[in-house]
């Protein structure tokens, strides 16, 4: 049976046809440049803009060149209207920020606080946000709900359980965290949200990619299609726990061999009893026993690119804290990685790169969900 909609149903459908067009177009949008692109009459789009404009969801920008005639004013999203909190979780500390609906941070606080499982730890969480929006003169009213970035992987048939033995041990039961925060709350995985924030906020356009995440553990994340894959069950990615050494070293997950057993970054200081800055600063200064760990690493880290590059054939990601030591020594990887890489043509371009994504990137990546939610029903 084919829907009938009703008035109402269609000037809803217009509205918000007209808000994702000025929120998504890379262009500057003027009444004009509207009635073209969406193919509705100008008083339709007048009047919608109007509307829009009163409910103060919309604000003129600036006036632009015309080809004839009076200049046109282009239209902009009212960035102030909604804000969105995103904070990160981490071993060693939590980042809270104020996002705004372009996705720009408005004000932000890292604290250097070790991860503890507990209600108290979490409390913190809502002091801070408190804390920060009054500092920025925001309404309590005026926030969407707060993204939560926990490093582990979010399995829908736990209910509120997280994994995440990088950061606890063991299980994190995510319902604390919605219960000691007064405002909604979505729990996210690092590696989507970095995921989800480079493609809904148009920084990357690339339709597949997966992503590598390595801090102190390991995860993924697969973009297809313009959208996440997720699986069965919303674990896919969870490259970490690959096995690359049969009955090889223990891992978090308490299995044996393990990707993340190899090449976290654990490997490169906590094995050692160092910092991972101190690691990089000896390879720097030519230290030999940490040049051959370092280049150990590289080994394996060469065979977990090549195996997710055989499954997917698509560029890899690789992101996260090793990321920004890793540019300097980009060349030993290619080198050690063509051992390993099948299928690869002398005229293809690199199946990897680099990413220079950080802590904000993660931050704004997990108010994607409350902004699109947002933006589905103006």
């Amino acid at each position: 049976m084919v829907k009938k909609f009703s008035n109402m149903d269609v000037a809803k459908i217009n509205r918000n046809r007209i808000y994702r067009n000025i929120y998504f177009s890379d262009d500057k949008m003027t009444v004009n440049e509207l009635v073209k692109r969406l193919k509705l009459s100008r008083p339709t789009v007048e009047n919608n803009i109007k509307k829009m404009m009163k409910k103060g969801l919309i604000v003129a920008g600036e006036q632009i060149e015309s080809t004839g005639g009076r200049k046109p004013t282009t239209l902009e999203i009212a960035d102030n209207h909604k804000y969105v909190i995103g904070c990160t979780i981490s071993y060693s500390c939590m980042c809270i920020g104020l996002v705004n609906l372009l996705g720009e941070i408005v004000e932000k606080v890292r604290i250097e606080k070790s991860f503890e499982n507990n209600k108290a730890y979490y409390a913190r969480i809502n002091t801070t946000i408190e804390k920060l929006i009054k500092f920025a003169g925001v309404e309590k009213s005026d926030l969407l709900g707060v993204g939560v970035v926990i490093p582990g992987p979010i399995d829908n048939r736990l209910d509120d359980l997280v994994y995440a033995p990088t950061l606890a041990g063991d299980y994190i039961d995510t319902k604390y965290i919605k219960d000691s925060i007064d405002l909604n709350v979505n729990v996210i995985n690092d590696v989507s949200a970095i995921g989800r924030g480079i493609h809904f906020f148009n920084l990357d356009e690339d339709d597949n990619k997966v992503y590598l995440n390595i801090a102190r553990g390991i995860g993924g994340f697969i973009w297809s299609d313009k959208d996440e894959y997720v699986g069965d069950n919303g674990i896919a990615g969870e490259f970490g726990h690959m096995k690359i050494v049969p009955k090889g070293k223990l891992c978090h997950c308490k299995r044996r061999g393990c990707l993340e057993a190899y090449t976290s970054t654990s490997c490169l200081s906590d094995e050692l009893g160092m910092k991972l800055e101190d690691f990089f600063e000896r390879l720097d200064a030519g230290d030999e026993k940490i040049k051959e760990k370092w280049l150990n690493y590289l080994e394996y880290l060469s065979i977990g690119i090549a195996n997710i590059y055989c499954i997917f054939n698509c560029k890899v990601v690789i992101c996260g804290d090793i990321s920004k030591h890793l540019l300097e020594w980009k060349a030993d990887l290619d080198s050690i990685l063509e051992d390993y890489v099948s299928f690869k043509r002398d005229n293809d371009s690199d199946i990897y790169y680099i990413s220079k994504y950080n802590e904000d990137d993660i931050i704004l990546g997990s108010c994607v969900y409350y902004i699109s939610e947002y933006i589905n029903k103006i």
